[in-house]
């Protein structure tokens, strides 16, 4: 299981009392998957539900008020206007008319192709200066005419009257002016004229434009009233609903466990803005069977000083997180201390651990959507600047991250260029959020937009940020923090992560901040979103390599009692079982007892895979060399199957040819299996001295020998396993194929003297709906069959294995192991690429486990050999990797293989629709975890 799973919805609960609790029952109901799509039509669930609960229409009245709104009419008369607004003469002076044919064209044109006017131009501050007043008057009055009339109101809709938008983009670019010039009484009056034309209930630009200058209209904010009644659920909901807070706490999170020493007794969590506290108990679950002591220190701040005081109260988290830490079985500490006293409080730090091994984590996150709250720039820099200090004589990292668009903002001239950034900033938040909720609830996004968004986007607090911009100068914290730090390098393995964990977010993207690949952000369609992290490392701390760090690798030796409790959350804890082999002089990592190794989900890992090098295995055919035979991409070689609730042991080779030294292991079955075969022998040969292996292909039989342990690797032609006129390893493409449902005798002989029998039959029953059954035999020349469904054929074979197996082989000394149907991706709709050509082009796997797939896998047919298994009560273990292998749609070999012994032309692998194969596997590759599935199973039975 990944990491963002550790963030998934029933990783925090709460209820009427405490929102981080509640009992199972509840926290299901609540926290069910948000989203559920059928092909044609969207049904919402639990959550979804929950929300128009909580954000009624009872709760939801907004009064309009025909004299305050004016949304798609024309701009009504000064004269008409409030008391509160100047003289219509001194008006009229600042906004005199203009020749009309002075409008741009640009103005149309634009806004017909959908593009936002603000963002063209508002993007320096000499393209704003032509824009002055008179002509942002000129504009609005051109486009909207004049009247002294108040017409009927027509609340907008998402297709706002284009003259309206541009008139409203232009009376913010005259606000911006009047700022820039310290106009502010005229910055009054045009924000006065904004917030009429305005309401919550319009497009993204009139929603930022309404929530900057609500404060300014007669009429109290009822949905925010009304919506802060109900703030624990509606905490929550935005939370799971949205990525921005769990992206930044994921990636923080990852961040400190690949930093975190192992020889770390105790670790110090000092932390700018612990608000709800939700951050921490993902890194509590993550350590909690490390034997560490966590002391976690919150930075108290004034809230007579603080723009928004936090909502939640520090006793309040102070028990929810010591109560998640106890049923962890955690030792842990909590305090509070002022900004003021940080430094000195180092101090102590320091002296009370007396000399045990200690480290440190400064994390700031800061103007995250979900916090609701504005935090002073310069209180961000003197954490910051204590953090520094202290790192220069202890061990540890800073965590940052950035969330109001400081980065974007911190290099603004001019008031203009200020407004523009963050403008564009939280109209990509907006746009992110409504493209990303459904939109029968359009008045719950609202809802949440008035806890979560409105405190970042109030005028105020951007003239607060403004001035502080202005004080801080050009220090740009969270990409060069000039506190003399190493900044650490996110690795790709964690950049494949994060992009996992906002899967299913419509236009979310996730990359690095430049090519030093030091700062992890988030866009929307191009627009940065509200996250911007980076990690800062001390000179004391050794900088190891994420994607090799020791500290995300624990191994655990656990009871039965503890495994059946056992839920495993994140993806690099391996939770195995040990074992000492004498003969190998090695200790031996084993699965858990009891573990289903098949459900899980692949991690991306360039650390442990691939597994060998395909330029080292001389042993691979031509078939299954796809980098040799031109494949560009070798993403696909760098997965590892993690399954969901223990690990996978390593494959040592070593151990496995000491159980094989002496033994004969061997693979029956068609080219799926040979593939698995060849897989095989590469494994091993890591492990073989050089020139100490021999390989002979032959048929029906082919042998991998290895002198120094007197084993073999075999593997046995037989595609339906019984007799069949496919029989020909050389010559079996065969249309018409006819079986012996009965007759496996000819086989099996070569089977008998086997230790190891590795069989599998599935892909040369998928010709047709049903198989030919010969009447007679092979040998005596018979012609009839008859056609029977392919089923109940297969289920005859099964038996007649399955009775084979019970008499004719030592199951005290021979292991046997069925491998399940591998499956076929030749519909590229099947994962939802309709632009797709079957399994060509395809560079990664499916990553959303919760999605259901449909590959045209006959799954009847494991049914059957489950139960023929069970019926006949033969000691066969039952190797299922079709599921893991539905993921991964990227590892056929495509066209980069053979056909008919010739690799494909250059035209043939133009045109895949014709020429893919997406039955065979590339190796390294998909088959490599089938033997690792196929070792965990062995050294678990010997």
């Amino acid at each position: 299981m990944s990491l963002y799973e550790i963030y998934q919805p029933s990783m925090i609960h709460f209820n009427d009392v405490n929102p981080f609790y509640m009992n199972d029952a509840a926290a299901e109901q609540t926290f069910s998957p948000l989203f559920s799509f059928t092909e044609n039509s969207p049904e919402i669930s639990s959550s979804v539900q929950y929300l128009e609960t909580i954000f009624s229409d009872e709760c939801m009245e907004f009064p309009v008020h025909f004299d305050e709104l004016h949304a798609n009419s024309a701009m009504h008369d000064i004269s008409a206007a409030d008391d509160s607004f100047m003289d219509f003469d001194e008006f009229d002076c600042i906004f005199n008319a203009a020749d009309v044919n002075s409008i741009p064209q640009s103005v149309n044109e634009t806004a017909e192709s959908g593009e936002s006017y603000c963002s063209q131009q508002l993007t320096s501050d000499g393209g704003c200066r032509s824009w002055n007043h008179h002509r942002a008057m000129e504009v609005c009055e051109t486009l909207m005419g004049k009247t002294s009339m108040h017409p009927p109101l027509v609340l907008p809709s998402e297709g706002m009257e284009v003259g309206n938008q541009v008139c409203l983009i232009h009376l913010l670019l005259a606000y911006a002016e009047a700022m820039d010039n310290q106009e502010t009484e005229l910055a009054e009056v045009i924000s006065r004229h904004i917030i009429q034309k305005v309401n919550p209930f319009g497009g993204t630009t009139e929603r930022v434009l309404y929530y900057m200058f609500q404060h300014l209209s007669k009429q109290p904010d009822y949905i925010k009233q009304e919506s802060t009644k109900n703030f624990y659920p509606a905490f929550m909901a935005f939370y799971q609903m949205f990525p921005y807070g769990k992206f930044a706490h994921f990636v923080a999170i990852l961040a400190i466990l690949e930093a975190l020493p192992l020889d770390a007794e105790i670790i110090h969590l000092i932390d700018f803005d612990i608000g709800e506290g939700v951050q921490w108990t993902p890194f509590m679950e993550a350590i909690k069977y490390q034997n560490k002591e966590i002391r976690l220190t919150s930075v108290k701040f004034n809230e007579e000083d603080e723009t928004s005081p936090s909502i939640w109260g520090f006793e309040d988290t102070k028990r929810r997180l010591c109560d998640h830490a106890d049923s962890y079985g955690l030792k842990m500490e909590i305090q509070e201390v002022e900004l003021q006293n940080l430094e000195s409080m180092m101090n102590n730090m320091k002296r009370r651990d007396c000399g045990r091994k200690s480290w440190y984590v400064f994390n700031c996150n800061v103007g995250l959507p979900h916090m609701a709250r504005i935090r002073s720039r310069n209180d961000v820099l003197e954490f910051l600047s204590v953090a520094n200090n202290s790192l220069h004589h202890v061990k540890g990292i800073i965590t940052y991250g950035d969330g109001d668009a400081w980065h974007n903002i911190s290099s603004s001239s001019s008031y203009t260029s200020f407004l523009n950034n963050n403008f564009t900033h939280y109209q990509a938040l907006l746009e992110s959020m409504e493209s990303n909720f459904p939109g029968h609830l359009g008045e719950a996004r609202i809802a949440l937009e008035s806890l979560f968004v409105a405190p970042f986007v109030h005028s105020g607090t951007w003239d607060r940020k403004w001035e502080e911009k202005k004080q801080c100068g050009e220090v740009e914290v969270g990409l060069g923090l000039g506190l003399g730090l190493e900044g650490w390098e996110f690795s790709e393995a964690s950049l494949v992560e994060a992009k996992e964990m906002v899967k299913g977010q419509d236009g979310v993207r996730i990359g690095f901040a430049g090519e030093k690949k030091k700062a992890m952000v988030m866009e929307w369609n191009g627009a940065l979103l509200p996250v911007h992290l980076s990690i800062y490392s001390s000179p004391l701390s050794p900088k190891t390599p994420r994607t090799q760090s020791p500290s995300m690798k624990y191994k655990y030796k656990i009871n039965a009692t503890l495994i059946s409790k056992l839920t495993l959350k994140w993806p690099h804890l391996h939770i195995l079982d040990f074992e000492r082999d004498e003969e190998a002089g090695i200790e031996i990592e084993l699965p858990l007892k009891g573990c289903d190794l098949s459900k899980g989900k692949w991690v991306f890992d360039n650390t442990t895979r691939p597994l060998y090098r395909e330029e080292e295995c001389g042993f691979l055919t031509a078939q299954v060399t796809c980098v040799r035979n031109g494949r560009e991409d070798t993403l696909y070689q760098k997965w590892r199957w993690q399954p969901t609730h223990c690990s996978l042991p390593k494959f040592e080779a070593r151990v496995l040819l000491e159980k094989l030294r002496g033994k004969r292991l061997l693979f029956v079955g068609d080219s799926v299996n040979r593939n698995q075969w060849e897989s095989m022998i590469c494994l091993l040969h890591s492990a073989i001295p050089p020139g100490r292996a021999t390989w002979n292909m032959g048929a029906p039989l082919s042998v991998f020998s290895i002198q120094d342990y007197n084993a073999t690797v075999e593997f046995y032609w037989a595609p339906f396993l019984v007799e069949s006129n496919s029989d020909d390893p050389r010559n079996h493409s065969i249309s018409q194929r006819i079986v012996m449902p009965e007759s496996i005798s000819k086989h099996g002989i070569h089977w008998k003297p086997a230790d190891f029998l590795v069989f599998n039959t599935y892909i040369w029953w998928m010709n047709s709906h049903t198989i030919k059954v010969l009447q007679g035999s092979f040998e005596q020349g018979s012609a009839e069959y008859e056609e029977i469904e392919r089923a109940t054929a297969y289920e005859r074979v099964l038996t007649t294995w399955a009775n084979w197996l019970m008499h004719n082989v030592d199951h005290n000394r021979t292991s046997a192991f069925f491998i399940s149907m591998s499956p076929v991706h030749q519909q590229s709709s099947n994962w939802k690429n309709l632009d797709g050509v079957a399994c060509a082009r395809e560079t990664t796997p499916i990553l959303n486990t919760s999605m259901a797939l449909d590959m045209g896998t006959d799954r009847r047919l494991l049914d059957i050999t489950r139960n023929v298994i069970k019926a006949t009560n033969i000691p066969v273990t039952l190797v299922d990797i079709t599921t893991l292998s539905d993921y991964r749609k990227d590892g056929h070999t495509s066209v980069y293989t053979i056909r008919q012994g010739k690799l494909l032309t250059p035209e043939e692998k133009a045109d895949p629709a014709t020429f893919a194969d997406c039955l065979h596997w590339c190796l390294p590759g998909v088959p490599d975890t089938w033997n690792e599935l196929l070792y965990a199973h062995i050294i678990s039975r010997s």
